[in-house]
């Protein structure tokens, strides 16, 4: 089985396979996965009864070969600092399972060696000491175990840079990263073999296709030189050009499945006037004309298969771990930055001064026009690309795409069964309505557990909100994922993020998809929150009905589209008051704060003409309504008292639900959605109210809220249910009816609760 020796000392010991140490710098359980590495392919002479550190002879290649097949992946790398850390991580573990006794692989050692003798060859110092083995093993890391990739070749230069760097052995000449560090979007390429057979074959749910053969026979074209590239140590500067040569071979080795991928990117873009075709010959050639490589060029395609065949051809292909921090804006024209890079100082004039001045410069640098023009074009590609990719949610809606979405994504799409992903992403991730999908998948195929930070005071990041939360995300695909959701945090500062991250709360997945449509994620900052969670979701959500009553938020007015309904006049006895979230707060119908004055007989004659056309909708609450009903302006919502709830809240307000009963003869904005009574009574609404007024329900609110109550939150609502004459209901009815009913306005709604007017008139007594 060859020497053992110490490898911080400068040599090797053998080892039995990567697999167990990348798994385990990767956070997941290698021990349920130890038996099948036996079965890898590439280890044909272990048998899987044989201790781990035995290998037969002739096996050392592949057990070598095996040693470093662990890939892990930036998408957006930027200049590299994950993929340096990544490195550190991986030769941590890796040095640690081979120190330990039994686990030698003579092909690793004899490797090392070689390198730290030619090392010390190439100083002139044949008897000196030999570099650390820490460091050669790093070197080797970084050619066979990251991949990156940026649209931003500067970035990819700084990459390659920052790693050559860190893993420099002096002696040694910098290792080829042409092939690992690539400039190219991970997005707007193809993802797999698999997602180009779809687009060029609709329909073939998985059946061989013409296509298969080229695109394969290719890629292996490719894959057998990247595979002797990997053999090569680099141990002078003519290995490592070599190595740089032979990845261009490669490169074009794999030019027919590139030109196969650029045709499906076209294709599913709807550039039938560019790929017409539909045989593997025509659409390479016609993916090969100037205008198709045109578009695909500023798409920066990169198609992960004929980038990486090494690690989309192997057995259950993709990327071991992906990490990272991609990037979080929307993909639109920021006219601004436009005009930023022509003058700068314009960002200090207050916001008329600054719309005047970008006015003047578009007379002034006229010449720039078709640059800006450009600009919107190439925006306008790269939207469409995205949008039209395997991207549920992303540019839904009508919505500028969500780049941190489509990275969740492709990052969850090209890890392998039994891989990771460890990002950093806002915390909309998992709220988000456009994310809804994604959590499913996750949650469906794989397992999740995410710490949350707040970057209050710019403890984690310089620049950005400190109001907004982010999550550090990890995911685990496939089987043998645990079925229970992690949650923690939020941290508002490093010394309770390291005392807390550890503690852990797990829900099952279950629970989250049934709390509220989409599954968003609760905050559920340690165990003991995640206890009373549990508990608090015991009892149905909103919208499956207050015991036999029924009650669906409803948007009444748009502050913004129906503005020419309503004005900003003052009060008159004859107008209504135009309400939003700051006109009321909990157990006070009025703050004094109206957002504007309306004709009762203009904004009822709308909600009429509004609610006869959505009874007929079944997308509206109003659905299936009696037209008689509808048909009643008597009977509009507006004219009696209802309860409403603020839009725009957050989970640092002194109260996150704040819910009111308002009195009727006033209208409301979408910034103060009302609760329309289906089915059930006030008595009903009354109990409703006081459970949307309690603490603990404000304090699940807390766990969901980040920047506004939507309505898949506020539905999801945990409201207990109770016996009609169950003594605590009817108090809370009591107490809730008492508050409520604060004038006369409230008669009728407290003659029928059956609780008295105005009997609470002072904070003290609310209190």
């Amino acid at each position: 089985n060859g020497p053992r020796t110490n490898i911080r000392d400068g040599s090797l010991q053998g080892g039995q396979t990567t697999q167990r140490a990348g798994l385990e710098a990767a956070g997941v359980d290698a021990r349920r996965r130890v038996a099948g590495v036996y079965h890898h392919r590439h280890l044909a002479g272990v048998h899987p009864a044989q201790p781990s550190g035995q290998f037969e002879a002739g096996d050392q290649a592949g057990a070598a070969e095996l040693f470093f097949d662990f890939r892990v992946a930036d998408l957006a790398m930027g200049s590299g600092h994950f993929l340096t850390a990544a490195i550190d991580h991986i030769e941590k573990k890796m040095a640690a399972f081979l120190e330990e006794e039994g686990h030698q692989i003579p092909g690793v050692a004899k490797e090392i060696i070689l390198l730290g003798n030619a090392a010390r060859d190439a100083i002139g110092d044949p008897d000196g000491p030999l570099p650390e083995g820490s460091s050669l093993l790093r070197s080797q890391i970084a050619r066979r175990c990251v991949s990156g990739l940026d649209i931003n070749p500067i970035s990819v230069e700084l990459a390659r840079v920052a790693i050559w760097i860190h893993t420099f052995v002096r002696g040694l000449p910098m290792s080829s990263l042409d092939h690992n560090l690539v400039c190219a979007n991970s997005l707007t390429g193809i993802g797999s073999v698999d997602e180009a057979l779809d687009v060029l074959v609709p329909g073939r749910n998985g059946a061989a296709t013409l296509f298969d053969a080229p695109i394969e026979d290719a890629l292996k074209a490719s894959q057998g030189v990247l595979a002797d590239i990997a053999q090569m140590p680099e141990i002078d500067r003519k290995e490592t050009q070599a190595a740089s040569k032979a990845v261009r071979s490669a490169n074009a080795k794999a030019e027919r499945a590139r030109l196969l991928f650029d045709g499906a990117v076209l294709l599913r873009r709807g550039r039938s006037d560019l790929i017409d075709a539909v045989d593997p010959i025509g659409i390479a050639t016609q993916a090969a004309e100037d205008e198709a490589q045109d578009e695909v060029g500023l798409l920066q395609a990169g198609h992960m298969p004929a980038l990486f065949p090494e690690v989309f051809l192997r057995e259950n292909g993709g990327f071991d771990v992906a990490v990272g921090n991609p990037p979080w804006k929307q993909l639109m024209v920021d006219e601004l930055r436009f005009w930023l890079r022509i003058e700068p100082g314009i960002l200090a004039l207050r916001p008329a001064a600054l719309k005047k001045r970008v006015e003047e410069l578009k007379k002034e640098r006229s010449d720039l026009e078709p640059a800006f023009t450009a600009e919107v074009e190439e925006f306008g590609l790269l939207r469409d690309a995205i949008t039209s990719g395997p991207f549920p949610g992303v540019g839904g809606g009508g919505r500028a795409p969500d780049l941190y979405l489509a990275f969740a994504w492709r990052n969850w799409q090209l890890i392998r069964r039994g891989g990771r992903m460890g990002q950093v992403f806002p915390r909309t991730l998992l709220s988000a309505t456009v994310s809804s999908e994604w959590r499913e998948e996750i949650l469906h195929e794989g397992a999740i557990s995410v710490v949350t930070v707040t970057n209050s005071g710019q403890w984690v990041f310089n620049g950005v909100d400190g109001r907004y939360s982010i999550a550090l995300v990890n995911v685990a695909k496939g089987a043998g994922a645990r079925d229970e959701v992690g949650l923690s945090g939020p941290f508002y500062d490093m010394e309770s993020f390291l005392r807390g991250r550890d503690d852990i709360g797990y829900v099952p997945p279950a629970l989250l998809t049934s709390s509220a449509q989409g599954a968003p994620f609760p905050h559920l900052p340690d165990t003991k929150s995640t206890s009373i969670f549990r508990t608090l979701r015991e009892s149905p959500r909103l919208s499956e009905g207050v015991g036999l009553a029924r009650f669906v938020p409803v948007y009444e007015f748009n502050a913004t589209t129906d503005r020419p309904i309503f004005d900003a006049g003052r009060e008159t006895p004859n107008r209504w008051p135009v309400c939003g979230g700051s006109s009321f707060n909990i157990w006070e119908p009025d703050t004094g704060e109206v957002y504007a004055w309306a004709d009762p007989k203009k904004v009822t004659a709308e909600l009429q003409r509004k609610r006869l056309r959505q009874i007929n909708l079944r997308s509206s609450a109003f659905y299936g309504l009696p037209k008689s009903w509808a048909s009643d302006r008597g009977t509009l919502p507006c004219m009696s008292p209802r309860i409403a709830f603020r839009d725009v809240t957050n989970a640092t307000n002194t109260r996150t639900c704040v819910a009111a009963l308002v009195p009727g003869e006033r209208v409301l904005t979408n910034k103060a959605p009302y609760l329309l009574r289906l089915a059930g009574t006030a008595v009903d609404e009354a109990f409703l109210l006081g459970v949307l007024s309690s603490i603990p329900l404000d304090w699940y609110a807390r766990r969901y809220v980040e920047l506004g109550m939507n309505f898949h939150i506020f539905n999801g609502l945990p409201v207990p249910s109770a016996d009609p004459g169950d003594p605590l209901r009817l108090r809370l009815i009591e107490l809730a009816g008492r508050l409520a009913a604060r004038d006369v306005r409230f008669s009728g709604w407290a003659s029928e609760v059956g609780v008295p007017v105005a009997s609470i008139t002072s904070p003290q007594a609310q209190a």
